[in-house]
């Protein structure tokens, strides 16, 4: 994360290589997650612990007009939708 005032301040060359590394960074934290997800789940079910999977449908659908509503004040349902279609 950078302030408005500092990022203002860069270059646009020193604006361009800080976006492409945070874009390498974002990838790698993601797959990170997922592999530390992953071995979490296969660990405990080596362990002997039954893993149930949830349906997250429910909660998803629950939650839209929440998503809705807040889409309004931050100028749109696009960020919104952006973070949900993030896997």
């Amino acid at each position: 994360m950078i302030n408005e005032k500092t990022w203002q301040s860069l270059s646009d060359q020193d604006k361009t290589v800080i976006a492409a590394a945070a874009k390498v960074d974002q990838e790698l934290e993601r797959n990170l997650a997922v592999k530390l997800h992953t071995d979490i789940i296969d660990r405990v079910k080596r362990e002997g612990i039954t893993v149930i999977p949830i349906d997250t449908k429910p909660l998803q659908n629950a939650v839209t007009p929440i998503y809705q509503e807040y889409g309004k004040k931050i100028g749109g349902m696009e960020l919104i939708e952006k973070v949900v279609n993030t896997r």
